[in-house]
């Protein structure tokens, strides 16, 4: 059974775009992306450059 799950960061002032960006930067959403049943259907830092963010 596969499960899709989308996030959607909220905040003020910036503070979610801060908070997704500080992900990637770190490597957090690379080391989440590698774990085994993880599946990367081409977002992350790929589409964050392609919307411009």
């Amino acid at each position: 059974m596969r499960i899709t799950m989308n996030l959607y960061y909220t905040g003020k002032d910036g503070n979610a775009r801060k908070f997704a960006e500080e992900m990637e930067r770190s490597g957090t959403a690379d080391q989440i992306r590698r774990e085994s049943g993880n599946e990367n259907k081409g977002f992350g830092k790929d589409r964050l450059k392609e919307k411009g963010l």
